[in-house]
């Protein structure tokens, strides 16, 4: 017998399944589609959070690294490296101030002074671990560097073994508006496993 001559009370609950498992099927999807919504919009409102507190705590470790450098700047054996890079009590006092704050903060992996034109003037890098190599008078890897007139930090660059960027600033001479060098810090990034 055809399906449409089929009596109406056997057609019937095929008929009320059909429209009651269509219907289902799009409160279903409707009911996904809401929640996936609901998830997407929570999931944008924590990254935007953790992005924001991330944010306030690079700034914050910013100042406290550039306030560090500045710090450095200022010392009198920075000045002295511009005034006599070679002398053997400005690289004794150079190699003290690198250890010094190798050891205060381990991602300081080098230090460098520059002078006003670019030329590498005295340079100490740790990334050996307890070793140091000296770069004087222009003859180091950064000869030629042509330092940026500001403050700045420079960009995040893959290294064997890690990532590292340099914080540029300058160095003052007895006037505060009289820029008469340049240190550069290179610092390391860790992450918290490796800080530890």
């Amino acid at each position: 017998m055809l399906p449409f001559l089929q009596p109406l009370r056997r057609r019937l609950p095929v008929l009320f399944a059909t429209v009651l498992a269509v219907a289902v099927a799009g409160l279903c999807t409707i009911a996904y589609l809401d929640m996936r919504t609901v998830l997407l919009a929570a999931a944008r409102e924590r990254a935007a959070s953790a992005a924001q507190r991330i944010s306030a705590a690079l700034d914050e470790s910013g100042a406290r690294v550039r306030r560090e450098v500045e710090r450095v700047a200022s010392d009198s054996i920075t000045r002295a490296v511009l005034a006599r890079p070679l002398a053997a009590s400005t690289i004794e006092g150079f190699r003290d101030t690198f250890a010094r704050e190798h050891a205060r903060a381990a991602q300081v992996v080098a230090i460098g002074v520059f002078a006003r034109d670019g030329r590498a003037l005295l340079a100490a890098d740790s990334a050996h671990g307890v070793t140091s190599e000296w770069l004087a008078a222009a003859e180091g890897e950064a000869a030629g560097w042509l330092p940026p007139g500001a403050r700045s930090v420079g960009p995040i660059e893959l290294v064997p073994g890690g990532a590292q960027y340099d914080i540029t600033v300058p160095v003052l001479g007895a006037s505060a508006r009289d820029t008469v060098g340049f240190l550069v810090v290179t610092r390391q990034l860790t992450s918290p496993s490796n800080a530890l």
